[in-house]
């Protein structure tokens, strides 16, 4: 049974699109690829990026992801930085009982793509609260 389709219209930079072209042949190739590959990739690599981290390590995560903009350009580079400034400025490591030393050994221990995971998980936390069906912070990072 073939899966149903939905069609979009996204826009890319230039050298995306050239980078689509290059790497797959034409852009939509390329683009089709990447908007199918990603969630895949994405759940695999959260579900192993969250289990290197205790549930207060995750809620911290998740504290500091509030009102955090994310940027194509700028993807995997905010977390690390957010949340040690956090616990320096904020004493979010003492709110959540976590130890700061180890919190940012295990931040600093991602790939650029597991943050740029990450990043996306907890802020997508903040972005579906609205939803009517919208989960815990407890429900959410277990």
């Amino acid at each position: 049974m073939a899966k149903k389709q939905k069609t979009l219209g996204p826009r890319v930079t230039v050298e995306a699109a050239d980078w689509y072209k290059t790497a797959f042949g034409s852009h939509n190739a390329g683009a089709e690829y990447i908007l199918a590959a990603v969630p895949i990739l994405y759940t695999r690599t959260v579900k192993d990026a969250k289990a290197r981290f205790t549930p207060s390590e995750r809620s911290l995560i998740i504290d500091v992801a509030n009102g955090m903009m994310r940027n194509p350009g700028m993807a995997g580079q905010h977390i690390v930085a957010s949340c040690t400034d956090s616990m320096h400025l904020d004493a979010t490591d003492e709110k959540r009982q976590v130890d700061r030393v180890f919190m940012t050994q295990k931040l600093n221990a991602l790939t650029l793509f597991e943050r740029a995971c990450i990043e996306i998980w907890a802020c997508a936390f903040w972005e579906q609260h609205d939803q009517p069906d919208a989960l815990s912070l407890e429900t959410y990072i277990a």
